[in-house]
């Protein structure tokens, strides 16, 4: 252990600490006000801070795949830091505001505006799917505006509006979606859905917005899918409407799945 220890300190990623007082100042007294590299040279303040991150971030991820008994064990090392000499708030703060956190915010947006496209396709798929994930626990709604998704009546009330509008979708005299009543709705129920994708990781208004804008394009998308397809079958609208209700389904449980 000691060895291992005296390579990290040449390494410069072990801080010891000396035994008494005397020693510690004698230590602050002999350490340099300037960090060099081997030949001499200044290294720049902003470079240290992108190296200590950079480490910092490879460092959590290589944690993350590591058995939890070599991690404890390298983590008994250095009691309260990181290998880096990083205290552990600090590497969990500089990784939300490092890439991988911008790529979790996109993700999550992209989700969000899906959503809002099987809202376009099913108007009332949507929320029903995001109604149960809530009830499930894989959404956590609670103390937001939108808890009422998770209230043990929404997810039954939901899927049976659900069911009628999947049934509806079949009459002829049912309405095109992109007429003023049906489109609205549709955009309702995809911002409806997409914020509350986003209210589970502090995006409310960014998934409001993303499942709208989802909602029209799923509205118009449908709408030219379903109208080309049937045209290209001779007019056989029902497998259509049928395959349009498997994409929608299978589509929102395939993005609620993501949630956990």
């Amino acid at each position: 252990m000691s060895q291992a220890n005296d390579q990290r300190q040449r390494l410069g990623l072990l801080r010891t600490e000396p035994a008494d007082e005397s020693a510690r100042d004698g230590q602050d007294q002999r350490r340099p006000d300037k960090h060099t590299y081997p030949t001499g040279a200044e290294i720049p303040n902003d470079r240290r801070k992108k190296d200590r991150a950079r480490y910092a971030v490879n460092r959590l991820d290589a944690d993350q795949n590591e058995p939890d008994h070599k991690r404890s064990s390298r983590q008994g090392d250095l009691p309260g830091r990181s290998v880096c000499g990083l205290i552990a708030v600090d590497d969990a703060a500089l990784v939300s505001q490092g890439p991988d956190g911008e790529k979790v915010g996109f993700m999550l947006y992209v989700l969000a505006f899906l959503i809002g496209v099987v809202a376009g396709l099913r108007s009332l798929t949507a929320p029903a799917a995001v109604s149960w994930a809530a009830r499930a626990g894989r959404l956590h709604l609670e103390n937001t505006g939108l808890a009422f998704l998770g209230f043990a009546a929404t997810p039954y009330i939901l899927t049976v509006l659900a069911i009628g509008e999947l049934i509806a979708d079949k009459l002829p005299k049912t309405p095109s979606r992109k007429a003023a009543a049906g489109f609205t709705t549709r955009i309702v129920t995809g911002g409806l859905s997409g914020a509350a994708l986003g209210a589970a990781s502090q995006g409310l208004i960014g998934g409001l917005v993303a499942g709208a804008l989802g909602g029209v394009a799923g509205t118009f998308g449908g709408y030219e899918f379903r109208t080309r397809l049937v045209r290209a079958t001779g007019g056989k609208d029902l497998p259509i409407a049928l395959l349009e209700d498997a994409i929608a389904i299978g589509g929102a449980i395939l993005i609620i799945s993501r949630f956990s």
